[in-house]
């Protein structure tokens, strides 16, 4: 659950950064905000990765593993197995899609980044800045209340 709420700090006040004034100017303030949105984007979606790893291991549920590790989690929380349900309803896993696409970007592309383009990776924080936590403390009741 800490995890969970870290992503829900995290997501919100990447959404606060992006929406401010000044993200887009070519000043050092434009820089720093540019900076501090992606870094908030990735600590968030890192944030919601921890918090379903940590999900699976208390489980004895296996990580993901390979190359495709990173999609591949989302996809698992999203399905229901013989021993669970699902732990993300399907607006949030296709928001935590959403989020994980634009960490690599922000992890790996940086330099190129344009805020226009961030629209879609910033209405995916925001339903899980407002979701994710209760998608996860519902979970929890439903398998050990």
């Amino acid at each position: 659950e800490a995890d969970a709420a870290a992503a829900t700090t995290h997501f919100s006040r990447a959404v606060a950064i992006y929406r401010e004034a000044g993200l887009r100017e070519d000043t050092m303030e434009g820089y720093m905000r540019r900076m501090a949105f992606m870094h908030a984007m990735h600590a968030g979606h890192t944030s919601t990765e921890k918090a379903l790893l940590r999900i699976l291991e208390i489980q004895g549920e296996e990580a993901p593993t390979g190359r495709q590790w990173h999609p591949d989690l989302p996809a698992r929380a999203g399905r229901p197995t013989a021993d669970r349900p699902a732990m993300l309803p399907p607006d949030l896993l296709g928001a935590a899609d959403r989020t994980r696409k634009f960490r690599h970007f922000a992890a790996h592309a940086y330099d190129t980044f344009d805020p226009d383009d961030a629209d879609p990776a910033v209405r995916a924080a925001e339903k899980l800045a407002a979701g994710f936590a209760t998608a996860i403390a519902a979970y929890r009741q439903t398998i050990d209340p």
